[in-house]
């Protein structure tokens, strides 16, 4: 897990809320029950609870309405994925990420890390 990414104390609020998501509420996918701040047709637009706050100054992050993982998306989910990036994602963010299986922490939930960059 990438831990260089988010400060100590988000990183200490984000374990602790993995033990308590992984106690209490198995079966549960936490991106699927998130609000957007922004929708779209086969897409949402969440915030990170747990923001990469060592190199954002915001994190959100994109992810499909409906619980997939990567090679399960739709064709009409690919092209508004495109189109979402081409368009919306390049006039309000800096960076996209994704996390590899190696590092992801939800990997049965597709998701792109949407960033703002800390400016030095």
């Amino acid at each position: 897990m990438a831990t260089f990414l988010r400060t100590p104390e988000t990183m200490r609020k984000y374990a602790e809320e993995r033990v308590l998501v992984a106690g209490q509420r198995q079966g549960h996918c936490v991106l699927c029950e998130e609000e957007p701040i922004e929708k779209f047709i086969y897409w949402k637009i969440i915030p990170n609870k747990f923001p990469y706050d060592q190199i954002a100054t915001q994190n959100d992050m994109l992810v499909p309405l409906r619980h997939a993982v990567g090679d399960e998306l739709s064709r009409e989910e690919k092209d508004e994925f495109e189109n979402l990036k081409r368009v919306y994602v390049r006039e309000k963010y800096d960076s996209m990420m994704e996390n590899t299986p190696r590092t992801m922490t939800k990997p049965s939930h597709f998701h792109i890390h949407l960033l703002k960059l800390k400016r030095s």
